[in-house]
């Protein structure tokens, strides 16, 4: 008879480390909204966060209907 309770454990491992590894990823979460100059929401407007760190790659979103943007950063030092 084969045992499958060591491979499921191992995978189960792998898992626990990688959903880990993914939550220490993120540091916090930016969120905004962008208006005009009358003041109204901006719908589709594109929001760059650009890092000083060169070993990590500009993050981007777009407002949605109501101008409103979320993005999820790394820990450090962000431009917006």
């Amino acid at each position: 008879m084969i045992s499958y309770k060591l491979p499921i454990l191992g995978a189960m491992r792998v898992l626990a480390l990688l959903a880990m590894a993914w939550t220490a990823a993120f540091a916090g979460t930016l969120t905004g909204t962008v208006s005009g100059a009358n003041g109204g929401a901006v719908a589709g407007a594109k929001v760059a966060a650009s890092p000083f760190e060169r070993n990590l790659d500009t993050l981007f979103t777009a407002t949605g209907p109501s101008g409103a943007y979320s993005l999820e950063l790394p820990d450090g030092d962000w431009v917006v």
